[in-house]
């Protein structure tokens, strides 16, 4: 078996479950596509998730540095 057809067969192997987990709209596409799309469509849930975060940590230090917060956490 040449170089080439061992890289092929370790791609298919490596990417079968690609093709067992497929969706309807992936159907037709390449795995490699359909692992392209998979990895942007995780990477923007990860900024938009990330963001997210970031609004409630500084509306944490906002309250945290808010007298009505020190008030409340004397008692």
């Amino acid at each position: 078996m040449t170089d080439e057809a061992k890289a092929l067969v370790e791609w298919f192997d490596k990417t079968k479950w690609v093709q067992d987990s497929v969706q309807p709209h992936e159907l037709g596409l390449h795995r490699a596509d359909v692992l392209r799309n998979r990895i942007e469509t995780q990477a923007r849930e990860i900024e938009r998730l990330n963001a997210i975060l970031s609004e409630l940590n500084d509306t944490d230090k906002i309250m945290a540095n808010a007298p009505h917060w020190e008030r409340s956490n004397d008692k």
